[in-house]
């Protein structure tokens, strides 16, 4: 959920009165391009706020590229640990590097599954 402060809402409207004499399209395009930049703002602020060596659930499904889904799944199977630091869910880094797991017989998967059959 985004939220804009007071500030932004304000500055906001006085873009959209200063528009008028725009036509629709155009001060569409540019309301649009406000959200965007407020949303980036948010952002940027958000990933400054992850400790150094923490890794987002996003950025986790990023870098094994599986699904958010697919990360709650392997959390749930003890595949991964996440912790809890308020509302924000995170991920050791060294600790993604260490789920993964060598493969001793790479060919015996590629023919017919885990057991090799």
């Amino acid at each position: 959920m985004v939220y804009l402060t007071s500030n932004q809402i304000i500055y906001t409207m006085a873009q959209v009165n200063l528009l008028t004499n725009f036509s629709l399209e155009e001060l569409k395009q540019t309301v649009r391009e406000e959200i965007k930049s407020v949303l980036k703002t948010q952002s940027l602020q958000q990933q400054a706020d992850i400790p150094q060596g923490y890794l987002t659930r996003k950025s986790v499904a990023e870098l094994l590229s599986i699904s958010l889904n697919t990360v709650d799944k392997y959390c749930s199977l003890g595949y991964l640990q996440a912790y809890e630091i308020g509302k924000r869910i995170l991920f050791k880094e060294s600790e993604i590097e260490k789920s993964l797991v060598p493969i001793k017989n790479f060919q015996n998967l590629k023919k017919g599954g885990k057991d090799g059959k």
